[in-house]
């Protein structure tokens, strides 16, 4: 039993090590869209504040009609 806790905490380290490792990867690759888009924006004179309002707006947009749809199909379910 000793021998299965201790490869059950090796591979549960081993899987935090690796998150840790390629978190900040993924927050930079984020980063660089943004300086793309941002750059994009610039070129092509489109406010860029306001481009991300607006998918920041659909965004929400969407999940609020998704958890509306969610509530409605329970509430069929309890009938």
């Amino acid at each position: 039993m000793a021998i299965r806790t201790r490869i059950a905490a090796g591979i549960s380290a081993a899987a935090v090590s690796l998150s840790l490792v390629l978190a900040p990867a993924a927050f930079a690759q984020d980063a660089m869209q943004q300086d793309i888009d941002f750059k994009n924006s610039l070129s092509q004179g489109h406010d860029v504040v306001q481009t991300r309002a607006d998918q920041e707006r659909r965004h929400f947009e969407g999940q609020r009609d998704k958890a509306r749809h969610h509530r409605q199909l329970h509430q069929q379910e309890t009938r």
